[in-house]
């Protein structure tokens, strides 16, 4: 029978058309899906081809830099010229992080202590005590899950640094909290900050992204993409004026 047939209440002929529907869409998000692979492998080129550019711009700023008997308004401009290669090679940088894929040993590592090393580092690097301070709520008990130290590390990070510049301007405090829920790791970064509306937390985690006046929009693109590779999640909620807490779960390992 074809695939327009009928029986007698004629349910056939409307399963099979709808098969037929489905099996032609299907056809066309695989058409779409290579179309854009073909597009994604183009722009990889062109990324590189456009970092090799910028590094030949950039060392030529540094000869000029050097020039003797530049005028004042000559010496703005070059400074200007390499303040703006700088952003720019960030965002290739960002965007090249963001592409590739994330190759890394997972091994049983401790929460706790990936986070501990974190906020020594973010006191490290940036003069938080003046204005903001770090307060730590971990679990008592170590909490192992499968994962590569370094990638949490990066995620962490970058989460505790925008909490720290969401303070930097009246103070606050920046709360780091772990706990086992069921068979996850809670992670929560809690700031007293300025907050965000929800109209930006709905696009943060959008590449390109940004609220910042130099930030390139990836860091939290790519943050994501990591805790996703864990089989992790992240979630966020604000309120303007209040804070921001930055919710981040991981699956817990069999070694807890």
């Amino acid at each position: 029978m074809g695939i327009f047939s009928r029986n007698r209440n004629g349910e056939k002929a409307t399963d099979e058309a709808e098969i037929f529907k489905k099996l032609k869409e299907t056809q066309e998000e695989l058409i779409q899906a290579s179309k854009m692979i073909s597009l994604g492998q183009m722009a990889a080129g062109a990324v590189h081809e456009i970092k090799n550019i910028l590094f030949v711009i950039a060392g030529q700023i540094e000869v000029l830099e050097t020039e003797d008997g530049l005028s004042p308004l000559a010496k703005q401009t070059v400074a200007s010229m390499r303040k703006q290669v700088a952003a720019l090679q960030d965002i290739v940088r960002g965007i090249l992080d963001f592409a590739k894929k994330k190759e890394a040993e997972f091994l049983e590592c401790d929460v706790n202590k990936v986070l501990s090393s974190c906020v020594e580092l973010l006191r490290y690097h940036i003069k938080v005590q003046d204005k903001v301070k770090v307060v730590q709520e971990l679990a008592r008990e170590s909490l192992f899950i499968k994962g590569s130290p370094n990638q949490l590390q990066e995620v962490f990070l970058n989460l505790m640094m925008n909490a720290a510049q969401a303070m930097e301007e009246n103070g606050g405090v920046l709360t780091v909290c772990s706990s086992k829920k069921n068979e996850s790791v809670e992670v929560e970064f809690r700031d007293t900050g300025k907050g965000m509306s929800e109209e930006t937390r709905l696009k943060i985690f959008k590449p390109f992204f940004t609220t910042k006046a130099t930030g390139t929009g990836l860091g939290l693109s790519l943050c994501l993409k990591i805790i996703e590779n864990h089989q992790g999640s992240i979630d966020v909620a604000s309120q303007e004026g209040v804070g921001t807490v930055f919710t981040v779960r991981l699956p817990l390992s069999k070694k807890n």
